[in-house]
C-alpha cells in the first residue's frame, strides 16, 4: 500500500494493433496513469546516430530507468539526472542584470545563450568531478557483477566497465523561458511599450495592465510559430551546449526534460518572470505548456511540442497531458500517432476530471489509489504537495 506506483512504459510502433490501443484507453480511464507512450522508431533512429555501432540485439534492450531516463537494460551506466540546470533561474538573473544593456532582442538572446553555455559547462565540470570521486571511492560491486562487460573487461562499474556509459542532466523551466522570451521580444523590442527598467518593475509589481499585455503575446502550446520557433532555437542551442565536455570515464552528456516532483521547488527562489508567473510560483512541468496557456486543443499543444525538436533531448523529453475520460478511447490512437509522426518522443496522460481533483484535494482519505502523471513518472495524488496538486488542477483538460 505504501509503495510507489511503477512507471510503466509502452514502446509504440507504427503497426501497433488496435486491441493494444483499446487496452491502453481502458487502463488510463481507470485513473492509474499507466502506461506512458514512447516513440520506439524515433528513439532507435536517434540512438543509432549517437551510437553508430550499437547492434540490433542491444537496441532491443532500450528501457527508461530512474524516472524515465533513456538506458539499455543490463548494459549501461547512465547518470540518472546527475544534475539539473534551471534555465528559468538563469534567465531571471541574466535579465535583471543585463536587459538594459541590449539594444535588440537578438543581442539579448545571444547573451542569454552565452550565459547558459557557461552554466552548462560549470555543471558538467562538477558532474565529472563527482563521477571521478565515485569511481575512486564508491565501487558498485553488485552492479559490476550484473551489468554486461564489467567482468569481461575486468573494469568496475563506476570506472567504465559497462558497455554504454553516459550522463543525463535535467533542464528545468524551458517553457517558462520560451514564453518569457516571447514577451520580452514583443513588449520591449517590437512594440516598445516599456523600457527595460519599467518592464522589470511592473512585472515584479504584478501590474494588471502589464500582465494583460504579456498575456496577449504569443505563447507556447498553441501551434503558433511566433512562440514555437523561439523554443526550437532555444532547444537547439541548449543541446549544442551539452557537447562542451566529455563525460567521465567516457561517453557524452545528454539533456533530459523531466522534472519529477521538483518543478514547484525549482520556482521557489525565482522572482516573477515575464511569462506571467509570480514570484516563487512553480515552473512548468517538463515540456507541457504553462497551465491554461494551451487554449487551442490537444493537437495544437502537441504540435508545439514536436516543433521544439524534442528528438535532440534524447535523455527523454517528458510531456504531460490531461484528457477527459469521454474523449480518451476515440482520440488516443490518432492523438499519439499524429504526435509521434510529427516528431514527438514521449507522451503521458492523466485521465481525471476537475471535479475528481477538487474532491481529492478536499477528501484525500477517499482517494488513496488515485494516480496522476507528474514530471516524468506516476504518483499517488494525495502524496503530492498542495502546490503540485494545484498545478495538476490547473492543467487544461482536453
Amino acid at each position: 500500500k505504501n509503495g510507489r506506483r511503477p512507471n510503466l512504459q509502452l514502446l509504440v510502433k507504427k503497426d501497433m494493433p488496435d486491441w493494444v490501443w483499446q487496452e491502453c484507453a481502458d487502463t488510463l480511464s481507470s485513473s492509474c496513469g499507466q502506461p506512458a507512450f514512447y516513440n520506439y522508431e524515433l528513439y532507435t533512429e536517434r540512438l543509432r546516430l549517437l551510437m553508430p555501432d550499437i547492434p540490433d540485439e542491444d537496441m532491443r534492450r532500450i528501457a527508461f530507468g530512474g524516472c524515465t531516463e533513456t538506458m539499455f537494460e543490463g548494459l549501461s551506466n547512465v547518470g540518472s539526472d546527475d544534475a539539473g540546470i534551471n534555465t528559468a533561474l538563469v534567465l531571471s538573473d541574466y535579465m535583471r542584470r543585463e536587459l538594459a544593456s541590449h539594444d535588440s532582442y537578438e543581442d539579448f538572446y545571444l547573451g542569454y545563450v552565452d550565459e547558459l553555455r557557461r552554466v552548462i559547462a560549470e555543471v558538467e565540470d562538477l558532474v565529472n568531478k563527482y563521477r571521478k570521486t565515485r569511481a575512486l571511492y564508491r565501487p558498485a560491486l553488485v552492479r559490476t557483477l550484473l551489468v554486461d562487460d564489467c567482468i569481461d573487461t575486468r573494469t568496475e562499474f563506476n570506472q567504465g566497465g559497462a558497455r554504454y556509459v553516459y550522463s543525463v542532466i535535467n533542464i528545468a523551466g524551458v517553457i517558462n523561458v520560451i514564453d518569457s522570451l516571447s514577451v520580452i521580444r514583443e513588449l520591449i523590442y517590437e512594440k516598445k511599450l516599456y523600457s527595460p527598467t519599467e518592464f522589470i518593475s511592473l512585472m515584479d509589481a504584478r501590474d494588471p495592465d502589464f500582465l494583460h499585455e504579456a498575456k496577449k503575446c504569443a505563447s507556447y502550446g498553441n501551434d503558433n510559430d511566433r512562440a514555437d520557433l523561439i523554443g526550437e532555437r532555444l532547444i537547439s542551442d541548449i543541446t549544442a551546449a551539452f557537447d562542451q565536455r566529455e563525460c567521465f570515464p567516457r561517453g557524452k552528456f545528454y539533456p533530459v526534460a523531466n522534472q519529477f516532483t521538483t518543478y514547484a521547488d525549482a520556482g521557489r527562489n525565482i522572482p516573477a518572470t515575464p511569462d506571467g508567473r509570480g514570484a516563487s510560483e512553480p515552473l512548468c512541468d517538463s515540456l507541457g505548456a504553462i497551465h491554461n496557456n494551451d487554449r487551442k486543443g490537444a493537437t495544437a499543444l502537441l504540435n508545439s511540442v514536436a516543433k521544439l525538436g524534442v528528438y535532440k533531448i534524447i535523455g527523454t523529453p517528458t510531456t504531460n497531458i490531461r484528457i477527459s475520460k469521454k474523449q480518451l478511447a476515440p482520440t488516443l490512437p490518432s492523438l499519439v500517432k499524429t504526435f509521434f509522426e510529427a516528431g514527438g518522443m514521449q507522451l503521458q496522460a492523466s485521465c481525471l476530471s476537475r471535479e475528481e481533483i477538487l474532491d481529492a484535494m478536499a477528501h484525500p482519505e477517499k482517494y488513496g489509489s488515485l494516480v496522476v502523471r507528474i514530471g516524468g513518472f506516476s504518483e499517488y495524488f494525495p502524496r503530492l504537495s498542495p502546490d503540485l496538486q494545484q498545478t495538476v488542477l490547473e492543467r487544461t483538460e482536453h
